[in-house]
């Protein structure tokens, strides 16, 4: 259920700068080591499970202009999420909505957080399940377009979406995908090609210390083929992707 998923955080660490100082005309000499102020930790707020089954996203304990954004962000989904409910889940245990949630990166400079919902709605055919994420930049308050983060060769100029949920990528990308999902068989890989034809959602992973792609757009039968990979930070920087990513996935810290 929702109470059971995991709810993780993590801490940032950087290290202080040395710096070289005056020299005199016979021997240099040295300053102490000037430390570089460490940022403090991205600080979650846990709400109220909004439902038994759906957990309610958390929030930034930060007064900043953008942590209010990005709450007020995360108070929208969740009031729609719970209308979503009402109207859905009118014949319990038959229909449901559930929401399971796990926070994928803290910082630095990005929220990340990770939505498992499951719905069966009045009239469905079958029941369906996402794994949905929400990547915010904390410096601006707004959600991560990752079009404009995932590097120009690797999207489709002429189906790009203009969309933050996800991006189409180019078959460069779909086969990095390939070389890194190890265990993904001969049959899911020819369903990702004709179905999914490049449609990723991305997020930002401490664990992995990477980029994690999930191909999207499958349909019910096979959504079981959606397995989400981690492009590592060696690959990433190879790929030429922003800078500012790359260092925030260098030095994550652990999480709890």
């Amino acid at each position: 259920t929702a109470n059971d998923m995991a709810r993780p955080g993590v801490r940032l660490r950087i290290a202080g700068a040395m710096l070289l100082a005056g020299v005199c005309p016979v021997v240099a000499q040295t300053q102490a080591p000037t430390q570089v102020p460490t940022p403090a930790p991205v600080a979650l707020i846990h709400q109220p499970d909004l439902t038994p089954d759906i957990q309610a996203l958390p929030r930034l304990e930060s007064a900043t202009a953008a942590a209010r954004s990005i709450n007020d962000q995360l108070s929208r989904l969740d009031t729609e999420m719970l209308s979503w409910a009402v109207s859905c889940d009118t014949d319990p245990p038959t229909t449901r909505v559930r929401r399971g949630l796990e926070v994928a990166f803290a910082g630095p400079d990005y929220l990340s957080v990770l939505m498992q919902i499951e719905v069966y709605c009045p009239g469905a055919a079958h029941g369906n399940h996402a794994l949905v994420p929400l990547t915010f930049d904390l410096a601006s308050g707004e959600e991560v377009r990752w079009r404009d983060m995932v590097p120009a060769p690797l999207q489709d100029p002429e189906r790009s979406p203009n969309t933050a949920d996800f991006i189409i990528g180019t078959s460069a990308l779909t086969a990095q995908y390939f070389s890194w999902a190890t265990d993904l068989g001969t049959e899911c890989k020819a369903v990702i090609l004709s179905e999914n034809d490049g449609y990723f959602r991305l997020w930002p992973s401490a664990l992995d210390q990477g980029l994690v792609l999930l191909p999207t757009g499958l349909s019910h039968a096979n959504q079981a083929c959606a397995d989400p990979v981690a492009l590592p930070l060696a690959v990433l920087r190879e790929m030429r992707f922003p800078a500012p990513l790359l260092v925030a996935l260098s030095d994550p810290g652990p999480l709890p």
